[in-house]
């Protein structure tokens, strides 16, 4: 997670606003399936790294996300 909340941190301060966060996935020692606590621990970790991001750099946290596995296919396309 260390290395997710480095990514989110780098996306934020290069001025992303809209934020894809999907924690659905396992890592290495993770139970699989992960159990949707893990995965809403993990999703508001990273939101807060990217709050606390947008914040320091620009003074206001006014990002969007997208949260989930659930999401349109790229280009809107069916």
């Amino acid at each position: 997670m260390a290395n997710a909340d480095d990514l989110i941190k780098s996306y934020v301060a290069a001025g992303f606003k809209k934020i894809h966060l999907d924690c659905s996935m396992s890592c290495q020692d993770d139970p699989i399936p992960l159990t949707d606590d893990i995965v809403a621990e993990r999703a508001a970790r990273l939101a807060k790294v990217a709050e606390e991001t947008c914040l320091e750099h620009f003074g206001e946290a006014d990002l969007e996300y997208v949260i989930g596995t659930e999401v349109p296919v790229p280009g809107g396309g069916a």
